[in-house]
């Protein structure tokens, strides 16, 4: 990829709070995958403008997701749903037959470089709370553990997670309960 393509895309990623690990392979093996239909239809993030839009597939192993931001900037991603010891996760990658339809949110023009991203889910019937990794958390933890996930740092010194789906799961679940570790976000679910 041209350094000019990335250049513009870091310093995105730098103005954005907490923004999301990507990793080169999915965060999920096909043994993980779930058919879940839980997330189905509009949720707005609380005190905010941004929408989450998820469509199911037919077998339900896999959304459509828009995300649609406040100044109504949209990013297209598929989602596929899956398990690790009972806890739900999605793993986010883009959608790029959708590119150039809209113009694009910000995060979804952190996947342009197309790259695998971990969402935690807790969903009830009216509300869902997604927890993403944290990258600052992420970043700090790699430069006092340079060792614990395999990894490439890239122009400005971004994180790029290159370990194996295994060991990516084997990271994010034994941190689930580390502090920092993940940033909330509530969902409600619109009618």
């Amino acid at each position: 990829m041209k350094k000019s393509t990335i250049t513009p895309l870091l310093i995105l990623l730098a103005l954005l709070p907490g923004c999301f690990v990507v990793s080169l392979q999915p965060f999920y093996a096909e043994d993980d995958v779930i058919a879940d239909r839980s997330l189905a239809g509009e949720w707005q993030e609380t005190g905010k403008q941004n929408k989450w839009h998820f469509k199911p597939s037919d077998d339900a192993k896999s959304y459509d997701i828009i995300i649609t931001e406040g100044d109504d900037s949209t990013g297209f991603f598929i989602g596929t749903p899956f398990k690790i010891k009972e806890q739900f996760f999605i793993d986010i990658y883009p959608d790029t037959s959708n590119d150039n339809k809209l113009p694009m949110s910000s995060v979804y023009m952190i996947h342009r470089i197309p790259v695998h991203s971990l969402i935690h889910v807790k969903v009830s019937e009216t509300t869902a709370t997604l927890r993403v990794p944290s990258f600052a958390w992420f970043t700090k933890f790699l430069e006092e553990h340079p060792d614990a996930l395999r990894h490439e740092l890239i122009e400005d010194n971004f994180p790029v997670v290159t370990a194996t789906t295994g060991e990516l799961q084997d990271f994010w679940f034994k941190h689930l309960t580390t502090e920092d570790a993940y940033i909330e976000t509530e969902l409600t679910k619109l009618p």
